[in-house]
């Protein structure tokens, strides 16, 4: 199976930060320009495209049986490398307590998380330096927010809007 291929493009928007209580209230942001998620059967789909010979149902199973066997194995405290995409592992978030003899994990654990770091071997980098190196960030616009009112009750709604980024030069007078 081939490797990441370079050069992808990563399509960001800048979105400025309207938070008052913020140290960077009134600065822009990048921001991911989200497109819709894909489902597990349309993952499923875009992985057999990519493994010829193998059919699609075999696709299938695997996969559903992955998405059953991390959960079961991190429950456990085993975690779990994929070669070439990296390393799931499980952590808690917990309360400080000052006595382990009073420390109640039905109280003081607040969380059970499932976390996932990159592979980073020199032929399969995918840390955050090299991914960003691959993924070229693109600037596709800026996210502004737009006032709409709704047809049934005359309410207004608030949304995020992606204006390019010369539609938005226009909005602002430059």
């Amino acid at each position: 199976m081939a490797g990441l291929r370079e050069n992808l493009v990563l399509h960001y928007g800048m979105r400025k930060n309207n938070n008052r209580k913020s140290a960077g209230y009134g600065n822009f942001y990048s921001e991911v320009v989200q497109r819709e998620g894909l489902s597990q059967r349309g993952f499923i789909d875009h992985v057999a495209k990519h493994v010829i010979g193998v059919p699609r149902p075999l696709v299938a199973a695997v996969i559903g049986q992955i998405s059953q066997c991390i959960p079961e194995l991190l429950s456990q405290g085993v975690s779990v490398k994929i070669d070439k995409l990296g390393v799931f592992y499980p952590t808690l978030h917990s309360r400080g307590a000052d006595d382990p003899l009073k420390y109640n994990p039905a109280t003081d654990v607040l969380g059970v998380r499932m976390r996932f770091r990159p592979d980073s071997t020199m032929d399969d980098n995918l840390t955050a330096y090299e991914f960003k190196r691959k993924a070229s960030p693109e600037l596709a616009g800026v996210f502004t927010e737009v006032t709409t009112r709704s047809e049934e009750g005359g309410e207004e709604v608030k949304a995020l809007q992606l204006l390019s980024y010369s539609d938005w030069l226009k909005t602002v007078g430059v």
